[in-house]
């Protein structure tokens, strides 16, 4: 064997080495579900601190009349 073909020998080597090394195994089925928000399970009567669709926190005072988990901008 020539040093030529041990070189060339080893390149392959490491480069198979390398890359069965760093490509994890992903499962298909796995990789295209998609996530599912969670659901909210409020209520027309709850108060909530922060407002559910600014996400400005809301001053006791500034609560919406119709709905108190909005504040009074939002609806």
């Amino acid at each position: 064997m020539t040093l030529w073909e041990f070189i060339l020998i080893y390149i392959v080597m490491s480069n198979e080495k390398i890359i069965n090394e760093t490509v994890p195994l992903i499962d298909i089925k796995e990789a295209n579900k998609t996530k599912r928000p969670k659901k909210d399970n409020s209520k027309k009567g709850d108060i909530f601190l922060n407002c559910r669709y600014c996400g400005v926190l809301i001053r006791p005072d500034w609560y919406s009349r119709i709905d108190q988990r909005y504040c009074q901008d939002c609806l």
